[in-house]
């Protein structure tokens, strides 16, 4: 009985050692066709409209897929984008990697008045990587295994249906200024962040963890009425806390405030300076760049927001404030905006 016992197991462990120099095999001829260098032609008819747009492609492509691979970055892969296809010499994980991304950006609509309106469904496409990719990845880097590549289609964000270009320039900096900062190139990480015009698209590579304070910051954006076309009056929108630990002391917060309402008179011309100029002259005054201190104000003009990083004393200076210029609003009984204050003389 025990001589029949003993058998069975070795026949067991035999078949497990054999399964499992079989998968061995298996994954090492997996990573050699990863590895294997090879040319493919893949079609990007009506993705890109203008020679401009192809090399802003070329530049996606090299900049967030296997970007070590790319003869940009001392690697030997190739590629060369025309209006009709874009030609990939590198490795079947690269080359599957950029059909990968232009199929995701092909899903996004061409620019067009619908896209300068309501907000897209869905948001964002993620690139799901090959099984060959992850492992690569994984091997090369532990952090970059957890990276993921994602399609944020904000159109609505960054074109105002006009014939000029998107512009891109307030959206992306909202984004490494709040979206956990130390990630970013400019901070030393590596996360990566790119745009495509033609289907007013950014594209990043980064952790869950900064997908979702992207997610979040821009639908805190999204939530902001756009100035144009606002008609009648806006209504206020609630302050929004976007990120904290920022500032050279790591005490100052980032918060996005709307005065819309404050600053828009019928017609829906707008002037953020004077709300501005309020804001900094009577809401802690010594907390702002401009007299020594962390704080900073940028405008979200479309939007009628306002980006402040600060302390969360200056904070609430800065909503007492806010709630001043409605008080003086809503005694005058019409919208105007607001006068500034005179600056006290420093001495």
């Amino acid at each position: 009985m025990c001589g029949w016992c003993c058998a069975l197991c070795a026949a067991a462990v035999l078949s497990i050692a054999s399964n499992a120099t079989r998968f061995a095999h298996a994954d090492e001829k997996s990573a050699a066709a990863a590895d294997e260098v090879g040319e493919q032609r893949i079609s990007v008819a009506g993705l890109v409209p203008t020679t401009a747009a192809a090399s802003e492609l070329e530049e996606l492509c090299v900049g967030l897929v296997e970007p070590s691979s790319w003869e940009q970055a001392g690697g030997t892969g190739k590629i060369k984008a025309g209006r009709a296809s874009i030609t990939v010499t590198n490795t079947k994980m690269a080359r599957d990697g950029v059909r990968t991304l232009i199929a995701a950006l092909g899903k996004l609509p061409a620019l067009d008045a619908k896209s300068a309106g309501a907000p897209p469904k869905p948001p964002r496409f993620d690139i799901v990587p090959s099984k060959e990719s992850k492992r690569a990845s994984t091997a090369n880097n532990a952090d970059a295994g957890q990276a993921t590549l994602v399609v944020y289609n904000v159109a609505d964000l960054v074109w105002d249906g006009e014939k000029a270009p998107p512009h891109f320039d307030t959206i992306v900096m909202l984004i490494e200024t709040c979206a956990t900062p130390e990630v970013w190139p400019h901070s030393g990480g590596g996360s990566e962040l790119k745009t495509f015009g033609p289907r007013g698209a950014l594209v990043v590579r980064a952790t869950p963890d900064t997908l979702s304070a992207i997610d979040g910051l821009l639908a805190a954006v999204r939530n902001l009425p756009p100035i144009a076309g606002a008609g009648g009056k806006i209504e206020p929108v609630g302050t929004t806390v976007l990120a904290g630990k920022l500032g050279t002391k790591g005490d100052c917060d980032a918060r996005l405030y709307h005065v819309g309402d404050l600053v828009t008179v019928p017609g829906g011309t707008m002037n953020l300076n004077a709300a501005i100029q309020r804001i900094m002259d009577n809401a802690s005054p010594d907390s702002w760049q401009r007299n020594g201190g962390d704080g900073s104000l940028r405008k979200l003009a479309d939007r009628g927001g306002l980006l402040i990083i600060n302390t969360p004393k200056a904070h609430g200076t800065v909503e007492a404030e806010l709630a001043k210029i409605r008080a003086e609003i809503a005694a005058a009984g019409t919208v105007k905006p607001p006068k500034p204050t005179p600056r006290p003389v420093r001495k």
